[in-house]
């Protein structure tokens, strides 16, 4: 029931009677009625307004029940039906059957608590006060204030209250422009009312006067001078539905369900949302009639396109143009209110980014921003000829990351002082102008995709994997093959605050800078302005498409390597990677074909699992006893199948840590300090915030326990693992010299100890227990000791006036007086003692001593609140101190995860899984692959639901038992070429080979038979046929182009899979291309390779050669002959040796409905083709 929960949080010190309190009401015109004080549903508030106009909010008695606001003067205590009052010629007495039955109901709610009551049915329905209130235009035309004075503003505000009022009598309903924002898991209870929240002319007329520019006032929701309203809940009824009118708009969408909110309720709050088409809010919406709204901005000339100008006054066709910045006129900055001048300043500086500028208690969203705000978050545009939208403080989160998803940069505008502060600032100011008498904003955040740290005011990230932000800069020069490049880089992932940088020499395609940004996705890319060459251009307008790119400055936005080197050296960052050429290398053709294997593999239960996954997928292993290692954690694992249940168990109960350490480490640096906006900022919803702070810093305690859990469920039989690394990842370093997990017991009971953990979820507010916090322990120790000194005062003061009865009096700054009685102080008061206060029969006094000890006093206190103010900041801190012990429980969490992911996978294939052997290559010996009865890794089935079959591949060694013992040359060859039917599974052995070979070399067991491999150093695949148009490339030079990077990078320990090269040309342009590749990978470079082809005149030119074997995927032809329709072909899908005669491509036009007619002339004319090729070789 909705009562329950709001007892519990709307419970005000305020109220002259507590929520479930049974009182008597009356309505001006009505009888007193027994009622039940409640709080409001929405605003969970049971009393408002100030002296005379204070009233209270009660729940009627009746059937059905209502509700309504009563002035506290006609509320009294409800004492039950047979008081005095309530019988003949009492007040409260009445004859009528419905204030009988009423009583009634009141005498059966006395017998339950406040608590049990408010459970009861509660009425949910507006009363006719709050209907009146909500039809009520509250907002008033937003003017400029060099266009309307004040005194005009003021007058237009009573005559638009009046009017409104009028239409209410009149049942006509005014528009409404309200906006409530129903978050996703916080409720503000707040409505954006831009008139009262500041943003308009009212809020600098507001902030001239020293009045707070936003919704600092408690009350500002509730106007004060409004008169009581003859609100007659007893007989009021509200009809279900409302007929429609021409005006109506069409149901909202249903949005997500509110916390503690009665579901009619939820219908009233749909009403005011934002409507589904946004273009019928620019219409009308500064109260024109039809045609689109022209927007103030819009008519401003210097702001239009085409006349812009960046703050260097550079046009917009100037090559030097900067399109972040802004000029503003200066005579237009004059002519503004001074907070919207604030607002010009910012968006001159930050033209190209959104701002959310915060007045009072919202974000506020002005001119070409609040366009931006309506289209794509749905806002509503408030009433005015100036573009003007908003939300509540606690919404950011929300409405910053689907701006910044959506490829927007989005700057979080604070205001950075108080209104006081602000008076305090202006008398310090010899002459201070109407610019200065406005609180300060200062921006405190901007946020892009690439720059996203989930700060407890982002909200929690959507996704698991990274998002990098790369920062590029190229060299060219030239190379021994033409024109190469050389890149600085330098990427990082903000959500975990991990840098990687480096720097390396690229080929003319720009093979590694391909590499590099398919390994690591960025999410947006910078580089200097002028820099990229155009190849490097082309990439990124090409790959990077949809990332979001940014041009800098040289030198002032993009450092040279002089400034960069500088400030590099003051910090220790960085360290070299020691395992970087330990790794295979897999180029971007690869990886999106490894995409399906990322996800059959990964069942991890961890986010940073997931993460680490990814990296082990992009660089394999190429050390045989690394890659061993890993198989042996997977023997162990099988090998204790319980324990691997409940450890994967306990792992998916562990929040992002990774992400979590780096949050609390923001959170408690102290580098920050007083210099970074942020801390200066005023926040309205702090306690929110510090809720999360403390739910962010607990679920990482609570996570790190589960990890103790982990090693010790994992401990016991650690002993018997053969792997090292499973062993180091499960086994304490302090008790096991193999072990790396660290003993955090110590620490996790230190924490445990350090507060309550409970209360501060509750109250976001962390207060330290003793022996935790020197500070803070000195501070409650000085206040001790003051306070003993004071009674220790006291008690001297008893002896030397003779008086038991004297005390300490006061309160606040005033505490610590003397009080003494007039007995006494008539008799004989010492000299020192000083009247401060009197009472009948009593005086009060102080002294020097008493001040004295009461100054120390106040100072301890005042150093206790300081530091319980910087006391979650300093305990984050405590707690980052041992980054490195929490860093590598996460890391050894992470590699467990992952291993538990590939253990998993290698028993849950439906055929053979085995243990490949990786074996070292000798000084004489080639690279080779034997594998036998393969299957695809992540399919299963076919595409007609058979079972997948298995392959036999033999690349570098002798295979097939017609092969063993013979004296055959080309079982060594190191190249196979691929011949077979269209459609006959060519591709997929290819992809399926470079999968089980990254699988193995990952150090997870493989779908077949049996492997024997020598280590890969870099799988190459050219595979599929496809264009770059945003680059210009078309599908033939794009083959090139990656073929040329495999003749340039490939070595003799490679892996090369080619399919079809040379398709993208004519027949004899791309037989003679292909011929050559052949040549040059079996000759030359001598690297493993499977290279299909439909070239026949290709495979019967290296027929005899001993470093080409042949092979083919067989097929069943049934009645061949001169008529293709009669053929019937049966794809085997199975990889045998020897060149397949025919491509039977005629088999696969038929299977694609190719008209009859057309397939019969196309085979007359291949027919035709081979007797010329026929009769051209008896010619030759």
């Amino acid at each position: 029931p909705i009562g329950a929960s709001l007892f519990l949080s709307s419970r005000e010190p305020s109220s002259v009677f507590s929520a479930g309190a049974l009182v008597w009401a009356k309505m001006e015109g009505h009888p007193w009625w027994p009622c039940m004080v409640v709080p409001q549903p929405l605003t969970r508030q049971q009393m408002r307004g100030r002296g005379r106009d204070q009233r209270l909010h009660v729940h009627f008695f009746d059937e059905p029940p209502t509700r309504g606001w009563v002035n506290t003067k006609y509320i009294r205590e409800y004492q039950g039906s047979d008081s005095a009052d309530a019988k003949s010629g009492g007040v409260f007495f009445s004859g009528k059957p419905v204030i009988r039955k009423a009583m009634e109901l009141a005498d059966v709610a006395m017998k339950d608590s406040p608590e049990q009551r408010l459970k009861m049915s509660v009425c949910m329905d507006p009363s006719d006060e709050e209907e009146d209130e909500e039809d009520m235009e509250v907002d008033k035309s937003t003017v400029s204030d060099a266009e309307v004075s004040e005194e005009e503003v003021k007058e237009k505000a009573k005559l638009s209250r009046r009017s409104s009022r009028a239409a209410a009598e009149k049942g006509l309903k005014p528009k409404r422009r309200r906006i409530v924002v129903a978050s996703d898991s916080d409720d503000s209870g707040e409505e954006f009312k831009p008139d009262q929240a500041g943003g308009s002319s009212d809020e600098d007329d507001d902030e001239e006067e020293g009045v707070s520019s936003g919704a600092e006032d408690e009350e500002e929701s509730e106007p004060e001078t409004e008169p009581d309203s003859p609100v007659k809940p007893v007989k009021r009824k509200r009809p279900s539905e409302k007929p429609a009118t021409s005006k109506s708009k069409p149901d909202p969408p249903k949005r997500a369900p509110l916390s503690s909110v009665a579901p009619d309720t939820k219908s009233r709050l749909s009403s005011f949302s934002a409507p589904d088409n946004f273009e019928s809010q620019s219409s009308g919406a500064n109260g024109t009639d039809g045609g689109p709204t022209v927007w103030d901005h819009e008519k401003l000339e210097w702001l239009q396109d085409g006349k812009r100008k960046d703050a260097q006054r550079r046009r917009q066709s100037d090559e030097n143009y900067d399109p972040a910045t802004l000029y503003v006129p200066e005579d237009f900055h004059n002519r503004t209110t001074p907070g919207m001048r604030r607002w010009w300043q910012l968006k001159s500086e930050m033209f190209d980014t959104v701002l959310f500028y915060k007045v009072g208690k919202f974000y506020e969203l002005y001119h070409m921003d609040a366009v931006i705000g309506v289209n794509e978050l749905g806002l509503t545009f408030m009433r005015g000829t100036w573009a003007h939208s908003g939300f509540p403080e606690i919404g950011f989160g929300r409405f910053s990351d689907v701006l910044v998803q959506k490829g927007y940069k989005v700057a979080r505008v604070e205001q950075t002082e108080t209104p006081e502060m602000m008076e305090a600032r202006c008398k310090t100011l010899a002459r201070p102008t109407k610019f200065d008498r406005v609180v300060k904003r200062e921006v405190c955040r901007i946020i892009t995709r690439g720059t996203q740290t989930y700060s407890v005011l982002d909200g929690a990230p959507s996704e698991t994997q990274s998002k990098y932000l790369l920062s590029v800069k190229e060299k060219s020069e030239e190379d021994s093959v033409g024109h190469g490049h050389i890149y600085g880089v330098c990427f990082v992932d903000t959500s975990v605050g991990r840098f990687h940088i480096g720097q390396f020499q690229d080929d003319r395609h720009c093979s590694r800078l391909r590499t590099l940004v398919a390994h690591y996705s960025p999410a947006q890319v910078l580089y200097e302005k002028g820099n990229p060459s155009a190849e490097t251009s082309k990439i990124f307008k090409a790959i990077l498409s949809s990332t979001l790119q940014e041009g800098l400055n040289a030198g002032s936005q993009f450092w040279d390597a002089q400034k960069t080197l500088k400030v590099l050296s003051e910090e220790d960052y960085f360290n070299e990677s020691k395992d970087g050429d330990e790794k295979t290398s897999v180029l971007p053709s690869t990886l999106k074909a490894m995409t399906s294997l990322l996800e059959r593999l990964d069942t991890c239960c961890t986010p940073f699992g997931k993460r680490l996954l990814k990296q082990w997928l992009c660089g394999p292993l190429c050390n045989p006893s690394s890659i061993g290692d890993r198989l042996d954690v997977v023997e162990d694992l099988t090998g204790a199948p319980s324990q691997a249940t409940e450890v994967t168990d306990l792992l998916k109960k562990l929040p992002d840590l990774e992400r979590l350490l780096s949050k609390i480490h923001s959170m408690g640096t102290p580098l920050k300090g007083q210099d970074h906006p942020d801390s200066r900022a005023i926040l309205y919803e702090e306690v929110v915030y510090s809720k999360r702070k403390i739910a962010d810093f607990l679920a990482a305690l609570e996570g790190f326990k589960v990890m103790r859990e982990v090693v010790s469920i994992m401990e016991p039989i650690a002993e018997g693992f053969k792997s090292k690394l499973l062993r180091q990842v499960v086994l304490l370093k302090t008790e096991n010299e193999d072990g790396l997990f660290p003993d955090l017991s110590p620490e996790l009971k230190r924490w445990d100890t350090a507060f309550d953990h409970q209360k501060a979820r509750t109250t976001g507010v962390i207060t330290p227990k003793a022996g935790f916090d020197p500070e803070y322990d000195q501070a409650l120790n000085g206040i001790k000791d003051c306070e003993r000194g004071l009674q220790e005062y006291l008690d001297r003061q008893k002896k030397r006036l003779g008086c038991k009865n004297l005390s300490f009096w006061g309160t606040g700054r005033n505490r610590y007086q003397l009080e003494v009685p007039d007995s006494v102080s008539q008799r004989s008061v010492p000299e020192e003692y000083e009247v401060r206060s009197t009472k009948k029969g009593w005086k009060r006094y102080s002294t020097k001593e008493s001040e004295r000890l009461f100054s120390e006093l106040q100072s301890w206190e005042d150093k206790r609140d300081a530091a319980l103010k910087d006391c979650m900041r300093r305990l984050f801190y405590n707690f980052d101190k041992k980054c490195k012990d929490w860093q590598t429980a996460v890391e050894c969490m992470a590699v467990l995860d992952v291993l538990l992911s590939m253990s998993r996978y290698s028993q849950s294939s439906d055929g053979p899984m085995t243990r490949p052997e990786i074996v070292l290559p000798g000084s004489r010996s080639c690279a080779f692959l034997d594998l036998r009865g393969s299957r695809h890794p992540c399919v299963t089935k076919t595409f007609f639901g058979d079972d997948f079959i298995p392959n036999d591949i033999f690349i570098g060694c002798p295979g097939g038992e017609e092969e063993e013992g013979q004296d055959n040359g080309q079982a060594l060859a190191p190249c196979v070429l691929v011949t077979g039917p269209n459609m006959g599974g060519k591709s997929t052995l290819m992809r399926q080979c470079g999968l089980v070979v990254i699988l193995a070399q990952l150090g997870c067991y493989v779908p077949a038979e049996s492997l024997r491999l020598t280590p890969v150093d870099r799988v190459f695949t050219r595979l599929g046929a496809s264009d770059r148009i945003m680059s210009g490339e078309s599908t033939f030079f794009v083959e090139l182009s990656e073929t040329a990077s495999i003749l340039l990078h490939a070595t003799n320990h490679s892996l090369v899979l080619l399919d079809e090269l040379g398709r993208g040309t004519a027949t004899y342009d791309g037989t003679a291309i292909a011929s050559a590749v052949v040549k040059e990978l079996s000759e030359k470079i001598c690297c493993r390779t499977l290279f299909s082809t439909h070239y026949h005149s290709l495979v019967e030119e290296h027929v005899q050669d001993p470093a080409v074997r042949l092979g083919h995927m067989a097929c069943m032809v049934e009645n061949e002959c001169e008529d293709p329709s009669q053929e019937t072909i049966t794809f085997l899908y199975k990889f045998i040796r020897g060149a397949c005669p025919k491509s039977y491509g005629f088999n696969a036009a038929r299977l694609a409905n190719i008209p009859e007619e057309v397939i019969q002339s196309g085979h007359k004319k291949a027919r035709e083709f081979e007797r010329s090729t026929v009769s051209l070789r008896v010619f030759k």
